[in-house]
């Protein structure tokens, strides 16, 4: 069994890695993309969503209780499990 902080560990490295790339996609976007409020107004639309998405995941995270561990695999919760390791 692991805990599951170290789930919150890792998905907070991946994060920080989306969003790097979510930075320089914009910053390329707003470079080369064609000049005008529209261009803006998607590179901005494309943050709200992005901001929005994490504030939501991570007010979910607050109600984790982390200090409980996570099993690979529980055989209490498989039906017959114990008759099935046995052949």
């Amino acid at each position: 069994m692991i805990p599951l902080s170290y789930l919150l560990i890792a998905w907070a490295i991946l994060i920080g890695i989306f969003f790097l790339y979510s930075l320089i996609t914009v910053g390329v976007y707003l470079k080369f993309g064609v000049a005008g409020s529209f261009t803006s107004a998607t590179a901005a639309l494309f943050l709200g969503v992005i901001f929005g998405a994490l504030f939501l995941i991570i007010s979910y995270f607050g109600t984790v209780d982390w200090s409980k561990p996570l099993p690979f695999i529980d055989l209490n919760l498989i039906p017959n499990a114990s008759s099935q390791l046995q052949l």
